[in-house]
């Protein structure tokens, strides 16, 4: 694979200097040796000190959550429902657009789980080279060609994406299609068919993944060169979108719409669940991993940032999607456009809390795009802009100091994070002031630079209305599938809500789920509902206890459940099980005494 890549990356002009050829041969030549070492780490994880989100050891994580939820589609569970499936050793829960359960899950569940993660880190090597190749062939010379290849493959976030074997990758292919096809529209007028079909694929693979191309979708729609083009993306995406959401067979128990709750949740506060399936809240401020502004500002002063401070970056993304309206010069239009859809990905850093190392992938595709477009800027200010963006993004190449110290990840917590959020938020400036920039040098040039929207009025009144119904028929298939309790806060769920979810969660277990999957079912219902519940809870850890009989931390678990609830009696004859299980618990040693003293006092 990266040899043909390197064939056709070796094509450039004649006037490309012996330099650029030098450099260029170099750098295709790191590519190669990095994308062996970090196949080989994959099975050695020699560079797993590098990347924090590795030190829980548990390579392939995010993978299995994949397969599983197309297990589920066929056996009649939800795909969102990853607990109730044991295919491979661990999972998490299952976050991206429910067809890609289906369009990975289908191939990768048929194999053996390790099996399937290599297969899939395969694929994601190719997609990579896919998203290299859609940008690299809209430039001349073999020196940027071959940092196009560099930028994707040779970086820790690609690494930490191949070892969690992430669906992420279809973003980072999504933004690559985008900025080629844009940057393909702006070259060559004449060929701008297959860039704008470029454009629409990508952002249909966006929608269909982790829909973070939303925030284009202004810009693109102002954007004579675009607006058309979104039609057709939008309406596949409103399409499969409701089939997964109406259709019980895709959408049992209406849990896929939990996908479009979740992006919602992601900005709303450092300690929210994850994902609204699962409610149990994560301590998102007390995960070294997490790497992002909010998180950073929330460790700063001890309290979650505004949520109204956490939406101006989007604001000001909304403010400069309106500038092609009336840019005059197509030229200026895309670069603008090509701009704002940097901003969009650089603001999931800068608004939103569950940020990993991984997740910086998707900026690689814009390197190479910031310094082609540097090289034909005019204004030296402006090309200034551009390459203090290139140049601070150039960050993602470096480790953070995490690796010298990976067994007490806090000790660098604060310049980890720095390094990687510092370079976003320059970068976001600079583009910032780059398309502010293009703004006032046309209204400089006059009528010549700037243009009325008003001829376009039927054009935008047309296109809008039909993306108005097609974003409409989505949200309300999210609406109408989506169960009226997880549309609100948990402390306000009463007993029924509770008990309609522990029927959703339990009613259809996978044939192949063991016992002590089960009971960690029934612990995680249990642990939900306690604070609002109890006497459901103490049903769920009953049941636990039946599947999984003489585990002495669950018994210790619901033993201090049952203090809590003043069964004091029945405390203490579980922590005595715990002990004749274990005589050296030391938990249960504990407990046992603070409990024994606490009713001696309470009876004397």
């Amino acid at each position: 694979m990266i040899e043909a890549a390197r064939d056709k990356f070796s094509v450039g002009p004649r006037h490309t200097s012996n330099a650029g050829q030098v450099w260029g041969s170099t750098m295709l030549i790191a590519v190669e040796v990095w994308t062996l070492a970090m196949i080989l780490s994959l099975r050695e994880r020699f560079l797993d000190r590098f990347v924090n989100g590795a030190s829980h050891g548990l390579i392939g994580l995010d993978f299995f959550s994949t397969p599983r939820g197309f297990r589920n589609l066929i056996s009649g569970s939800n795909i969102y429902l990853t607990e109730l499936d044991n295919y491979g050793p661990y999972a998490t829960t299952f976050f991206t657009h429910p067809i890609l359960a289906a369009a990975v899950g289908s191939w990768t569940s048929v194999l053996a789980p390790w099996n399937a993660y290599g297969a899939f880190v395969g694929v994601s090597l190719a997609l990579l080279a896919t998203g290299a190749g859609a940008i690299a062939c809209q430039f001349e010379g073999r020196l940027l060609r071959a940092f196009t290849l560099f930028a994707l493959f040779c970086s820790l976030p690609t690494y930490l994406m191949l070892w969690n074997a992430q669906m992420h990758v279809w973003l980072v292919l999504a933004a690559a299609l985008m900025l080629g096809g844009l940057v393909g529209m702006e070259r060559d007028e004449q060929g701008s068919t297959r860039s704008l079909r470029m454009v629409q694929i990508g952002l249909l693979v966006s929608l269909l993944s982790k829909p973070l191309a939303l925030l284009t979708l202004p810009v693109l729609f102002a954007a004579r060169e675009t607006r058309r083009a979104l039609i057709l993306p939008l309406a596949a995406y409103a399409t499969i979108s409701a089939l997964f959401l109406l259709m019980p067979e895709l959408n049992s128990g209406g849990y896929n719409g939990i996908h479009w709750l979740n992006l919602i949740n992601a900005s709303s506060s450092p300690n929210s669940s994850y994902s609204l399936v699962f409610t149990e809240e994560f301590e998102l401020d007390e995960n070294t991993e997490i790497y992002c502004l909010p998180m950073y500002l929330c460790r700063l002063t001890g309290a979650p940032v505004s949520t109204l401070l956490l939406k101006l970056p989007v604001l000001a993304i909304l403010a400069m999607s309106t500038l092609p309206l009336f840019l005059a010069s197509r030229r200026r239009r895309i670069h603008v456009t090509i701009a704002t859809f940097m901003l969009s990905l650089l603001s999931y850093f800068l608004c939103c809390y569950p940020v990993y190392e991984y997740h910086y992938a998707m900026l690689l595709p814009t390197l190479p795009v910031l310094w082609w477009m540097s090289q034909g800027e005019e204004r030296a200010e402006l090309r200034w802009l551009l390459r203090i963006a290139f140049v601070v993004l150039l960050a993602n190449f470096l480790p953070t100091p995490y690796f010298l110290a990976p067994r007490t990840p806090m000790r660098y917590l604060t310049a980890s994070t720095l390094l990687r959020v510092v370079p976003v938020v320059i970068a976001f400036v600079s583009l910032l002031l780059y398309c502010v920039g293009n703004g006032r040098a046309a209204l400089e040039e006059g009528s010549d630079g700037v243009v009325s929207p008003r001829g376009q009025m039927p054009d935008l009144v047309r296109i809008g209305a039909a993306l108005t119904i097609l974003a409409g028929v989505v949200l309300a298939s999210v609406l109408l599938s989506v169960p009226d309790r997880l549309l609100k806060p948990l402390d306000q769920w009463n007993s029924n809500d509770w008990s309609m979810h522990v029927t959703d969660l339990l009613a259809r277990p996978h044939p192949g789920l063991k016992p002590i999957d089960l009971a960690s079912m029934h612990c995680v219902v249990a642990r939900q509902c306690f604070d609002t519940n109890p006497r459901i809870a103490l049903e769920h850890y009953a049941a636990a206890d039946e599947l999984t009989p003489e585990q002495p931390d669950l018994l210790c678990e619901i033993a201090d459940r049952l203090v809590l609830v003043g069964k004091v009696e029945l405390a203490i004859s579980m922590y005595q099980r715990v002990l004749e299980l274990e005589p050296d618990h030391q938990v249960a040693q504990a407990r046992l005494r603070i409990v024994r003293d606490r009713s001696r006092r309470e009876t004397q």
